[in-house]
């Protein structure tokens, strides 16, 4: 099958579940048409500091990877050939059935999906008045990156890919790993790309970390619809790093290690720290 059959087999179905996807739209009109959303976007505005939070840590860690990296790299240890002396080309088996439209799907996850992943369940969890939640989740997303970045500096691990001598970067010769995303899928792209995020930031994984963070949360929530949607969307994220030779497995163990570290410490801090409107921290006493 290739990639137009593909395409059109699922439009084909798309089109056969119209009904299905009807009702299920009629549901969520009928669940969601008697909110009180006025009552809904003032909790939302309340948690104003929370998404500030969140968006200084994405900034930083955009600036971090384009500027501060470069600086310290000349010092930071290259631990890529050990990684692949323990996996080989482990990982490359995720690469045995790819297709054009396979690449586009896991890229997009990889990439878009994951974005998103990090931003609609805050926006979700606001607008729920979940406070205990949105603050756990915006304090783990620090947790996490603050627990990967001395690595990011000082232990630098290349994506196995780049490591392949078909792409000549220079960072070694010894991988079989395809660059599917930055070098098979975005070609002219694939050096902005690099600037912002960089090739040696695999160990340990944040997007495993991230999003199994998320599914220890949501499972904490408990609330079926979200809980099963977070799930499903962390395993596709999770496959994508190594369908698009992005990771290694020691990366994604590390990632678990760090999701329950984050999670653990992120509801303790929820215990004892505030932002309030002001952007002032605030220790709660204990009663």
């Amino acid at each position: 099958m290739n990639e137009n059959d593909l395409l059109n087999l699922i439009g084909i179905i798309f089109i056969c579940t119209l009904p299905l996807w009807a009702t299920i739209l009629l549901k969520v009109y009928s669940k969601f048409k008697d909110i009180d959303y006025s009552r809904h976007f003032r909790t939302f505005i309340e948690l104003r500091p929370y998404w500030v939070l969140v968006g200084l840590l994405l900034f930083f860690s955009t600036i971090e990877s384009s500027f501060i990296e470069p600086l310290v790299n000349p010092i930071a240890y290259d631990a890529s050939p050990a990684f692949y002396k323990i996996e080989g080309d482990g990982t490359s088996v995720f690469q045995d059935f790819t297709t054009p439209a396979t690449n586009f799907i896991f890229s997009a996850i990889y990439t878009v999906g994951f974005t998103g992943m990090l931003i609609l369940p805050l926006f979700y969890l606001s607008i729920k008045g979940e406070k205990k939640f949105v603050k756990a989740l915006a304090y783990g997303f620090l947790i996490i990156y603050l627990i990967g970045l001395p690595f990011y500096l000082f232990f630098k691990v290349y994506e196995p890919w780049s490591l392949n001598p078909t792409y000549n970067l220079g960072y070694g010769n010894y991988t079989h790993i395809r660059g599917i995303l930055y070098a098979d899928t975005l070609h002219s792209e694939v050096n902005i790309i690099h600037e912002i995020n960089g090739l040696n930031n695999c160990f340990p994984s944040l997007h495993t970390a991230n999003v199994i963070f998320l599914s220890l949360l949501f499972f904490k929530y408990a609330k079926r619809t979200p809980k099963y949607i977070i799930y499903a969307f962390s395993v596709l994220v999770i496959f994508s790093i190594f369908y698009l030779g992005i990771h290694w497995y020691i990366d994604f163990v590390a990632g678990l290690i760090t999701a329950y570290a984050g999670y653990r410490i992120a509801f303790w801090a929820e215990n004892k720290f505030d932002i309030d409107v002001h952007f002032r921290p605030v220790i709660r006493r204990s009663r």
